[in-house]
């Protein structure tokens, strides 16, 4: 069959878009920017304005579209073809013998313009097949100019197969065609990471076959069947096939020549043979034109051989940036920016190095390619920075090449050696910015550090879970040993973050799907912890229970271990009959038993009894085991929380005590209890001036609520304490400070009060009034609801001594004493706890 004959397309070569019938919208969207086109707007006025005249002269005016398109005035033949033609065809007026010509006159107007605007844009490429393949449908016969065109187009869109259909239908006179075509095919098969070598060696055969081939021709085949060579591995071949045949070579000319030598050079080096491979690139650098990217892919492989020695870093250092700047537009940039990228770190440059990296893969991102240049490739050589940095300690840069790694892959597609990266950096990350650093982080209460330092800890935590858990659901059905450590570690992550809700499901899993496993208990008794912070007690509770009855195996460090947060969900709850059952719990813990007076769970119980104690106004029995607790543990966390729990125990029982003293009594009982009460007092503003002391000397960054509370408390409960003891010129001095402390405080009407009281109590009333008033004139300036904080150090005695005091004091003329409101009544609780 002759190959010009009319032949009808196949269904395959359509593209799905746009259909045969364009629509004017469509057609109107050549993205052209160098030709200004953008009738897509334009397309309906143009065609309302027209219809209404009298029928174009179709035959002249497609005849002039033709002579524009040969004086190479492609943006006038399109701007006539869409403005007096397409109109009538979108509304189905055109006559259908005038169709094919205007599907080809457009196809090619489209082709010829992009060329020389020197584009490549996908869009026009769609375009140009849509109306090639329409004029075919609508009869037309393609020539050999536009079956040319249209199998460019075809390579321009990766589409092969059907630009080997259209080569195939030039006849054999079409030689040059036919080679730039086979040429085009070859390169674009050879310009990625792995080529067909079945397919290109095929063409080359058919290129070779063509005997009119020149010298400069068969110098650019012996080129592209050497490169395959190489790239199979087989260099020793291809510099054997290069230096028989290159003799005969020599007046290809010298960019044909220079290819030669460049790739004799690559093959020289992937020989280990750099002096003889240094030779031959020089000499291809020579020979290409310094605009020819080849030459930059030369300059690239000489500083890859620099790079090889130590000495060598700065020079390579210079070549690949001087490559990655001349060569900006041209695919040599990439490895010369790979190659700048991997010196710069090797310099010690981490900086640099990740700036040119991100250049690397913004280009990448861009579509930009090469074939040495791979997202694999580029992916081995970020991860290798990661691995050196995460190794050295410096894990924020290592997470940062991790993340540079992912950004080669779709979303979600990146390979499981990336995520595994990344979350390990994160989480060195994390751990790196704890006070300990240590691997257990989960047993670090992140309030300890500054907010900015928390936060990112924490979000470097739920990163590191997040990527461990990807990991883990990527190697899932190849490696049950790497899928259990990322599940253990998204779920340690998540927890360490605080995210309880994110790792409790993880945990589970674990526990579920590692049965006999040495983490199984771990898993089960952090699966608790989880859900007791999220405040499932009563879950929290089933799975502790099922870790001491050996659900989850034999006793061991996690059954000891439950006994305390048992007890502490225990106590959670309003159930009174459960109270006994944690205490039990406690006490069983204290005795020694379960895990011995030196584990961290007799510190757990130790406190956890002292503070149910405490609460249960059992104050000599808190006062004992808070007494142990300060003094086995002086380095615990929270030793300013003990001591102040400590210090207002003996307040309190010191209360108790002077309740006490009211009833009748042997006098050495009551000088013992005298004794005793004094002893509470005096221990007691001891350590509260020593927790508002510390407390007041840490970072206020990194105190927290309670803290804040504890220290304002023990400010004024120190003056109380002297009260007590009738020391009333101190108390005087530490109500003052207090007040000073806090002026704007409800807390300080406190101070006034005391202060008031002081007075009365030495009998100084001319003072007392003086005091009074200063102090009737703070309450009166508070709000009603000043009083509904329940941790105000004011109890219902203060509140009564007050009034006590007032009822002496002659108030000023025209006044009455002013009553204590209801709600300050409310909040005057009866010997009154602290925080």
């Amino acid at each position: 069959m002759d190959k010009t004959q009319k032949t009808r397309p196949d269904k395959a070569d359509k593209p799905a878009e746009p259909s045969p019938g364009l629509g004017a919208a469509v057609r109107g969207t050549w993205q052209l920017p160098a030709l200004g086109l953008a009738t897509a707007l334009l397309l309906a006025g143009v065609a309302a304005a027209v219809l209404i005249k009298p029928k174009p002269d179709y035959t002249g005016q497609l005849a002039e579209v033709a002579r524009l398109i040969d004086r190479e005035q492609y943006r006038q033949a399109l701007e006539l073809l869409n403005g007096r033609i397409l109109p009538y065809l979108d509304a189905g007026a055109l006559p259908k013998e005038f169709a094919p010509q205007f599907h080809l006159l457009r196809g090619r107007a489209i082709y010829l313009g992009q060329k020389e605007a020197g584009i490549n844009l996908p869009v026009n490429h769609e375009n140009i097949v849509a109306e090639y393949l329409d004029g075919e449908q609508a009869g037309a016969v393609l020539d050999a100019r536009d079956t040319y065109f249209l199998g460019d187009t075809y390579i321009a869109l990766g589409k092969l197969d059907r630009a080997k259909v259209r080569l195939e239908q030039l006849p054999e006179s079409e030689h040059l065609r036919r080679g730039q075509l086979l040429k085009r095919m070859i390169d674009a098969r050879m310009d990625v990471p792995a080529p067909d070598v079945v397919a290109t060696l095929a063409l080359l055969g058919e290129f070779l076959k063509d005997p009119e081939l020149g010298i400069s021709d068969k110098a650019w085949a012996l080129a592209r069947q050497g490169n395959l060579l190489v790239r199979q591995g087989y260099a020793d071949e291809a510099i054997a096939k290069l230096l028989r045949s290159m003799p005969g070579m020599m007046q290809a000319g010298p960019v044909a020549l220079g290819e030669l030598y460049l790739l004799l050079g690559r093959a020289y080096l992937d020989r280990d043979a750099p002096i003889e491979a240094a030779k031959a690139l020089e000499q291809a650098a020579t020979l290409l034109p310094e605009a020819d990217s080849r030459r930059g892919t030369a300059m690239v492989l000489l500083a890859r051989i620099e790079a090889d020695t130590r000495d060598g870093l700065e020079e390579a250092r210079h070549k690949f940036a001087a490559v990655a700047e001349q060569y900006e537009d041209t695919p040599a940039r990439l490895p010369a920016l790979l190659g700048l990228a991997e010196v710069e770190a090797g310099l010690g440059d981490h900086e640099a190095a990740l700036t040119a990296y991100q250049d690397l893969v913004h280009a990448m991102e861009e579509g930009r390619k090469h074939p040495d240049v791979s997202p694999a490739i580029v992916t081995r050589s970020l991860l290798d920075r990661h691995q050196d940095r995460l190794s050295s300690g410096d894990s924020g840069v290592s997470l940062r090449y991790a993340e540079l790694a992912e950004r080669l892959y779709p979303a979600g597609a990146a390979p499981p050696e990336v995520l595994l990266a990344i979350a390990e950096s994160a989480r060195a990350e994390a751990q790196g910015l704890l006070p300990t650093g240590d691997a257990a982080s989960h047993l670090v209460d992140l309030r300890q550090l500054d907010p900015a330092t928390r936060e990112s800890a924490r979000s470097h935590f739920v990163q590191a879970g997040q990527y461990f858990q990807r990991y883990a659901g990527a190697v899932i059905a190849t490696d049950n040993d790497a899928y259990g450590r990322a599940l253990w570690a998204a779920a340690d992550s998540f927890d360490c973050a605080g995210d309880q809700d994110a790792a409790i499901p993880l945990f589970a899993d674990y526990a579920r799907g590692f049965p006999g496993d040495r983490r199984q208990p771990e898993a089960a008794f952090r699966m608790a912890q989880a859900q007791e912070a999220r405040s499932d007690l009563e879950t929290a509770q089933r799975v502790y229970r099922a870790l001491l009855d050996g659900t989850y195996g034999p006793p061991g460090p996690y059954t000891d271990a439950s006994y305390v947060p048992l007890a502490r969900t225990l106590l959670a709850n309003t159930a009174p009959e459960d109270d006994e059952e944690a205490e039990n719990l406690l006490k069983s813990v204290v005795s020694g038993k379960i895990g011995g007076a030196d584990s961290a769970n007799y510190h757990d119980a130790l406190v956890e009894l002292a503070r149910l104690h405490y609460r249960n106004k059992q104050y000599p029995d808190a006062i004992e085991r808070l007494q142990e607790a300060v003094t086995r543990y002086p380095s615990d966390p929270d030793i300013d929380g003990l001591r102040y729990i400590l210090a207002d125990a003996g307040r309190l029982e010191a209360a108790s005590i002077a309740e006490a003293l009211r009833q009748p009594m042997p006098d050495d009982q009551k000088r013992a209890l005298e004794e005793t009460r004094a002893e509470r007092l005096r221990t007691a503003q001891a350590l509260f001036e020593r927790v508002r002391e510390s407390i007041r000397g840490m970072d206020p960054r990194r105190t927290d609520d309670l803290q804040r509370l504890q220290m304002r408390n023990a400010t004024f409960y120190v003056g109380d304490c002297a009260f007590e003891l009738g020391l009333y010129d101190e108390a005087i001095r530490r109500y003052d400070a207090a007040r000073e402390a806090y002026p704007r405080d409800p807390a300080s009407l406190v101070a006034l009060v005391q202060i008031v009281n002081c007075y009365m109590a030495q009998g100084d009333l001319k003072r007392a009034a003086t005091a009074n008033e200063r102090a009737r004139r703070f309450y009166a300036g508070l709000p009603d609801d000043a009083w509904n904080d329940p941790n105000l150090p004011m109890s219902r005695a203060d509140w009564q001594r007050w009034l006590d005091s007032l009822a002496q004091l002659a108030p000023p003329a025209g006044e009455t004493a002013p009553d204590m409101p209801k709600k300050a009544s409310a909040a005057a609780g009866e010997g009154q706890e602290g925080p």
